[in-house]
Parts: C-alpha cells; structure tokens; sequence
C-alpha cells in the first residue's frame, strides 16, 4: 500500500493541466464596460469643447456684432489720428475680439514721440485709445543733436536740416550718452527747473535763453540771444541768483545800459553780481 502511494504521487506530480481561459465575473465584466463607456464619453465631451471653441471663436471674429465701430483716440498734440491707429495696428470694421490691448499698447510705447499708451475695449464695437506724447524741452549737444523731453529723457536724433527752435545744451560729456541714462537724465532735468525758473519770473521775455553750456563739475552758464552774451550761474541757490539778476537787468535797462557778461556766482562775493558793459 505504501509503495503503490508513493506511485501514484509521482503520477499525479507529473502531469500537466492544460490552460484555459478563465472567464471573467459578470458584475467584473460590468465594471469594466462602465469604465470604457466613461473614457469615450469623455473624449467626445473634450473632443466638442475644441472644435466646438474653435467654431465659436471663428463666429466671434467674423460677426458683424463684434466689428469696430467707434474708437475714441485721446491725447493728441503732434501726431495725427490715422497714424496712432496705424502704429497700434488697429482699424474700424476689425473684430473687436482680433485686438490684443497689450500688443498695440507696447506698439505706441515704441514711437518715440510717445511717452504712455493705454488700449482698452468697450464691448461689443467700441476701443478707446489713450496716449501721453513727450514734449521737447531741450536739445542736446552731444558728438551730435538729440531731442530731449521734459523728463530730462533723450528720446530721438534730431533730423539734420530740422528748425533748432529749443534751448540747446553743450558741455555734457560723452561717456555720460554712453553710460548710465538715469544720470544724464538727471543733469537735463536740473538745467529744465533752471529754465523754467528763468521763464518764471519774466527773464526769457528781453533776454532769452539759446543755449546753455554745463561746465566740469556741473555749473551752468547761459548764453542769451543771438550774440551769445553769458550769464554764469554757477552751482545752486538758483533762485536768489536769478532774483539778483532780475534786479540788475531792471537797473541796466532803467539806465539805457548794454552789457555782455554778468556773473552772479562769484565765490568770493557770493551777494555781489559782476556786469560787464557793453562799450557805448
């Protein structure tokens, strides 16, 4: 009996069960469908957003609904209307939705005669456009004529050939144009207080300023008129100098005097002002 088990489980040991397909459950095969079904719904679903979006965007920018009729364009002093709109690449007739604010906004940035440019959309037909231009208030003299704006930013050459009809400033170093803007900007800006102080209180009307020359280390001197007669103001207390100067340009005119030279920044006398007279 022993022997004959001992047979039997060497039998049974070698023999092969052959595979067959094992059937899934019905609730398994269930579960598997619901999650097939899941997967292409959500594809067809995604699949209609896109093309669906694509078609409605389609319709948005070819609706007459959404045509530009009205743009409003504020701020202009020196450019024209149709050039503003061409610069930001806008026209009537567009779809309001075909125009990106930023883009044509950063477009009028990048003309030099503007300084600020805001897009906006007023739904559904209008845009507004609004800039700020620059106002030249100097040009400077440096290896060549550059316009500057009343920030004291250079902005553009001046055109050879063009009217030098501003103040024209030398004496600004080179490497100051190459260098650090803010610095030149800086330097401009005082010499704009300057002249605008100078036009404050009443001296540009007999004696107008043509240029101004800043000297090493930043004093001014003006020259006035067509014969270049000098002023040298020096550094600071602009104010009290230009009050003394007014004071004597009212002596020499209440006297009949011509001058050519008058310092009102004498280190030594700093409440004394120096005239050179004009000989008779």
């Amino acid at each position: 009996m022993r022997r004959r088990s001992r047979s039997n489980r060497r039998i049974a040991s070698s023999m092969t069960i052959p595979a067959g397909r094992i059937e899934p459950s019905p609730a398994r095969a269930a579960a598997i469908a619901v999650h097939v079904m899941l997967v292409v719904c959500a594809a067809a679903v995604v699949a209609g957003f896109f093309l669906g979006g694509r078609a409605l965007s389609r319709w948005l920018r070819s609706s007459e609904s959404f045509a530009v009729r009205t743009i409003e364009v504020g701020g202009l002093e020196r450019l024209e209307r149709t050039e503003v709109l061409g610069i930001a690449g806008i026209s009537a007739g567009m779809s309001i939705f075909a125009v990106d604010e930023q883009k044509a906004a950063e477009r009028l940035r990048d003309h030099p005669w503007i300084r600020e440019a805001i897009v906006r959309k007023k739904m559904p037909d209008a845009l507004s456009v609004d800039i700020v231009e620059r106002e030249l208030a100097l040009l400077l003299w440096c290896g060549g004529l550059y316009r500057v704006d009343s920030d004291g930013t250079i902005f553009e050459k001046h055109p050879a050939g063009a009217p030098v009809d501003r103040v024209v400033v030398t004496g600004i170093e080179e490497d100051l144009l190459e260098g650090d803007r803010e610095i030149l900007s800086a330097e401009l800006r005082k010499i704009i207080q300057v002249l605008a102080e100078y036009e404050r209180m009443g001296l540009g009307a007999g004696t107008p300023v043509s240029s101004v020359h800043r000297e090493h280390g930043g004093g001014l001197v003006l020259y006035i008129g067509d014969d270049g007669r000098e002023i040298r103001l020096g550094i600071g207390h602009v104010r009290k100098k230009l009050m003394r100067l007014r004071a004597v340009f009212r002596k020499l005119t209440s006297d009949g005097l011509g001058w050519e030279y008058i310092m009102v920044d004498s280190k030594n006398f700093p409440e004394r002002v120096v005239v050179k007279l004009r000989p008779s």
